[in-house]
């Protein structure tokens, strides 16, 4: 079994069991045991994040008639946000 894969296992695990993100346990040891550099190990973090939530989403959508216009609103409430927050100014003194 490659190292890499025994690695995935035990920290997929070890995060099933305690309900927390993989990625978290499973980024310093890449970096320090394999020396991988961090962007390349925060790309596919990223990546593995956006494929998890695209599926989410579609499983939701396809669960739930309600679902398209619930997840709709929630996205334009995010870009409200974001667009609000973005036009805010930093208070210094």
């Amino acid at each position: 079994m490659p190292p890499l894969f025994a690695l995935a296992l035990v920290v997929g695990l070890v995060g099933g069991i305690y309900g927390i993100g993989g990625g978290a346990i499973i980024a310093p040891f890449v970096a320090a045991i394999f020396g991988l550099p961090i962007y390349t190990i925060g790309g596919a973090a990223l990546l593995g994040t956006f494929i998890t939530s695209v599926a989410g989403v579609a499983t939701y959508y396809c669960l739930d008639e309600r679902a398209g216009s619930y997840s709709s609103n929630l996205v334009g409430e995010g870009q409200m946000t974001a667009r609000d927050t973005s036009r805010a100014r930093v208070m210094t003194r």
